[in-house]
């Protein structure tokens, strides 16, 4: 009696004075029945619902592991201790390959090459 669907009631009814009592109530059941208004709703279900959040949520969190997965392999992929930074300057001595000098003043160091 709801939705898209369409109702149909036929009311037999009877000119014999014989039926007349039968007749008037099929008639008065007929008046409420075509009076009767409805209001569709959707049902929803609870467990369901919930099951659409946490698909959802599973989703969103497998996207967050595989960009981080991606990030950290790129991370891994660089030498440690080299950044884009350190390729675009000139060359600069090393901490290790400056040792101080013995003739020169207190304090001050000399770069000394490696092979």
């Amino acid at each position: 009696v709801g939705g898209d669907g369409r109702t149909l009631m036929l009311a037999c009814v009877s000119p014999s004075l014989h039926m007349l009592e039968e007749t008037a109530n099929t008639l008065l059941f007929a008046s409420r029945a075509k009076n009767i208004q409805n209001r569709p709703t959707v049902q929803v279900d609870a467990q369901g619902l919930q099951l659409q959040q946490l698909q959802a949520s599973m989703r969103a969190l497998q996207e967050e592991n595989a960009d981080l997965g991606r990030r950290l392999a790129a991370a891994s992929a660089a030498p440690r201790g080299f950044s884009s930074e350190h390729a675009a300057r000139p060359s600069e001595p090393s901490p290790e390959s400056v040792a101080p000098a013995s003739d020169e003043a207190p304090g001050a160091v000399v770069a000394v090459e490696s092979a």
